[in-house]
């Protein structure tokens, strides 16, 4: 009956005769249309960009049937279950009577995340140091950017969507950050425009020197 009125949710089902059929069903991924496989390569090209490692599994499936494309859920290494999920549902709003409106959404279980902070011994910080802005082009190195800063132990949080740099620097200063990283032109060159939002002032720093200039202008206040 499953089969019928809901064919997906086989993908979910514990029960090994629904397992027999999803491992002989047709996977998804050799099914996309063009336009979807299109995003779908992008999707996987800006995470192997962001150094973020993946599992494509093509037998995953969401709660949720108004997702669209892209469904996920994070896992923690050598863990059993996930620390949360989501996916894209860009048609959502326009199905409910609104504007079309590009959207991603997940839930996570705190508890769960919790737990794994505690066996991992690693307390976040709760004070967002840096918002990396962009100018241009380059908002997809403003995002590499923000995620090399967290490697190095700098909260950090790149602006998304299609903003003037006016726009980002208010949204900055909204979010009472010490410090705004503009990604440029001079990105080319290894380098990138410092800001200090408090004292109003700015300078080119080298890329690879960031994180330490940051660590470094923290620790005077």
């Amino acid at each position: 009956m499953r089969l019928h009125r809901n064919p997906l949710r086989l993908l979910d089902c514990k029960n090994p005769s629904c397992q027999e059929k999803v491992l002989s069903a047709p996977q998804i991924p050799q099914y996309l249309c063009s336009e979807c496989r299109s995003h779908f390569e992008k999707v996987k090209e800006l995470l192997e960009r962001l150094n973020i490692p993946f599992l494509l599994n093509p037998y995953l499936v969401r709660g949720l049937d108004y997702y669209t494309r892209t469904v996920f859920e994070a896992q923690a290494e050598g863990e059993e279950g996930a620390l949360g999920g989501g996916g894209r549902y860009d048609d959502l709003i326009s199905n409910l009577g609104g504007k079309p409106t590009p959207a991603v959404g997940f839930a996570c279980g705190i508890e769960r995340i919790v737990l794994h902070i505690q066996k991992r011994r690693e307390i976040p910080s709760s004070c967002l140091q840096a918002y990396v802005a962009y100018i241009g082009e380059e908002k997809v190195k403003a995002i590499e950017l923000a995620s090399e800063l967290r490697r190095e132990g700098i909260s950090a949080v790149a602006s998304l969507g299609e903003k003037s740099l006016k726009s980002q620097l208010r949204r900055a200063d909204s979010f009472g950050v010490k410090f705004t990283i503009i990604v440029g032109e001079e990105v080319k060159e290894g380098k990138v425009i410092l800001r200090n939002m408090k004292e109003g002032e700015q300078g080119e720093v080298e890329v690879s020197e960031l994180a330490k200039v940051i660590t470094r202008m923290n620790s005077f206040g």
